[in-house]
Parts: C-alpha cells; structure tokens; sequence
C-alpha cells in the first residue's frame, strides 16, 4: 500500500484496521464497506477511473501521506516515544 501511496496513486480498499490507518476516505483514496465487498471496491474503482481530476488530487495526497510511513519517519517517531519514556522515568507516552 506504502508504495502506490508514494507513487501518487490513491488507493482503494476496504474498511479495515491497517486500511484505516493509512487511508482517508474521500481523501486520498477511498474505503469500501466490508459488507459491499467486491462491488464497493469495484463502484470506488470506477469513480476514480472516470474522474481524473480527483484521481490526480488523491494521488497527491496519498504521495504526501506516505511520508509519515516512511522507515525513517516510523523509527523517528519511535525513538522519540522511548527518549520521553525515559525522561518520564519508564512510562510510555501513547
């Protein structure tokens, strides 16, 4: 997913926790009910195939987006949380 994110394409799937964790619907892709399964993912598909406009702005957004799942970025963060438990003498901050 990290990858077509960093590529500028928006992306489809369904409502799902890691989904959800990397998509906005409606902003840098779009999510399907679980219950719609095929036909929501297939409808999604069609509604960015037939407006590149908003195919191109999610794609943009998705591209920024995937920055925040960079390796970097992720073991940035990390560090960050374990230098603010130590000052905090050992609790975690989340």
């Amino acid at each position: 997913k990290a990858a077509a994110e960093a590529a500028g394409t928006p992306l489809v799937a369904l409502r799902a926790p890691g989904a959800e964790d990397m998509i906005r619907s409606g902003d840098n892709g779009l999510l399907s009910e679980i219950p719609d399964g095929a036909e929501g993912l297939a409808s999604s598909l069609l509604e960015l195939v037939t407006d590149p406009e908003r195919r191109t702005v999610m794609g943009r957004r998705a591209q920024e987006a995937a920055q925040q799942f960079d390796l970097t970025c992720v073991i940035d963060r990390l560090l960050a949380i374990y230098r603010r438990a130590i000052e905090l003498g050992g609790e975690i901050p989340l």
